[in-house]
């Protein structure tokens, strides 16, 4: 019973230590609202529908650009360069940040007003089409001092099995490598602090 219970309290202090998606950027009720009311409405409403399953991510509601358009970073030191097409896991990050699929659009139908006139993709706020100037994605990685990664890549960073239309990719460095989109702890979503002096010699322990 004590073991029962130590494992809640460090489940809830797991728990505590995450902010919340609630109000945070990542909320789009607060800018298009659920049923035409602008904060109304489930915060989680304009990404996820509780009965619906793809492979884009879980419960996904969205519908991801169209894949092949994106200018993407390259490098010699980049194990693979890749031009056009994202893995799909980064789709899903597009869906929202390339301005092509407006946010109000969801698989259940258009709600509220788009928000992209008020928030996401006003001015210079998009991310895509052109990634160029970005760290990579859709690549595998390939630590081990190879252009002076690390062997693996540390926490809090992460890679996923993903895949970038055909061809599968293991350990790849998506989006969600670098940002914990529900998590708006840290400025910009991101996984680690951006201002600490570490945030990039984590993985590339060499520079």
């Amino acid at each position: 019973m004590k073991k029962l219970v130590a494992i809640a309290l460090a489940l809830v202090a797991t728990t505590a230590s995450a902010a919340s998606v609630i109000n945070s950027k990542h909320d789009m009720s607060k800018y298009t609202g659920v049923g035409g009311a602008v904060g109304s409405g489930d915060a989680c409403y304009f990404c996820h529908a509780a009965h619906n399953n793809t492979t884009f991510a879980p419960l996904w509601a969205r519908f991801n650009p169209t894949n092949g358009a994106y200018t993407t970073y390259t490098s010699g030191t980049v194990s693979v360069n890749i031009s056009g097409s994202l893995d799909n896991f980064s789709l899903v990050c597009m869906s929202c940040h390339d301005g092509s699929v407006a946010l109000n659009v969801t698989m259940k139908g258009k709600q509220g007003t788009n928000a992209a006139n008020v928030y996401i993709l006003a001015n210079n706020a998009k991310i895509g089409p052109d990634l160029s100037n970005d760290h990579p994605v859709s690549v595998n990685w390939v630590g081990g001092g190879i252009a002076g990664l690390t062997a693996s890549v540390p926490a809090p960073f992460r890679v996923y099995n993903t895949s970038r239309g055909a061809t599968a990719l293991s350990a790849a460095l998506t989006c969600g490598s670098c940002h914990a989109v529900h998590d708006p702890g840290i400025s910009k979503f991101l996984r680690a602090n951006p201002t600490s002096g570490s945030f990039c010699i984590t993985c590339h322990a060499s520079k």
